[in-house]
């Protein structure tokens, strides 16, 4: 299996390329990666956005890269989870949608090590709260605090957001891990999707 990290795959199309990948390393649940289609191609209409990418074999999860610096949001403790409490084998990639191209969505993709970046995450993540938005009004609560009920002033749940204990410092966080994926070298997809479909031992 190719292994080397801190390459980048630029201006692919990332249903097909990440799909590629899918198809080489995950074993069940590879539906999971209907929904990151969803997310990227919702990503491609709006705002920019980065995410990293848990290939697993057994399914995919796309997450909000600035979540998960933010302790104890969903991406956060998803992201987390896979280092802390299993031993399944994880593909990484930072994702940066550029743009769409008919019906293919654009973009980047950033070859990370997971053990590492797991390390990383933990060290300069921030404490965050929740923005809560029901239909009457908001409440800000912990971040870990988070629920799906209703509540009993505001009424109906609609969504949420998170706040940073420092949005300054968390942009610019979110900044340099830009940088730094941006002096990757650029790496041979049809070689790397070769690697990953070596049989394993």
């Amino acid at each position: 299996m190719n292994n080397k990290t801190n390459i980048k795959f630029e201006g692919v199309n990332l249903f097909e390329t990440m799909g590629g990948i899918v198809q080489a390393h995950t074993r069940a649940y590879k539906e999971d990666f209907d929904t990151d289609k969803d997310i990227l191609r919702a990503a491609a209409e709006g705002p920019s956005r980065a995410f990293l990418w848990l290939c697993r074999t057994m399914g995919t999860w796309l997450l909000d890269e600035r979540n998960i610096f933010l302790k104890a949001t969903r991406e956060s403790n998803t992201f987390r989870f896979y280092r802390e409490q299993t031993r399944e084998p994880i593909i990484l990639f930072a994702v940066a949608v550029t743009g769409i191209d008919g019906d293919a969505v654009i973009g980047n993709l950033y070859l990370l090590d997971y053990q590492s970046h797991y390390r990383h995450v933990l060290a300069e993540s921030q404490e965050a709260s929740a923005v809560m938005h029901y239909e009457d009004g908001n409440r800000i609560i912990p971040a870990e605090n988070v629920t799906l009920y209703d509540d009993a002033e505001f009424g109906k749940l609609l969504n949420w957001d998170y706040l940073a204990e420092s949005e300054n410092d968390l942009s610019v966080l979110l900044w340099k891990e830009q940088q730094h994926r941006a002096s990757f070298a650029v790496g041979d997809f049809s070689a790397y999707l070769a690697g990953l479909k070596c049989p394993q031992k």
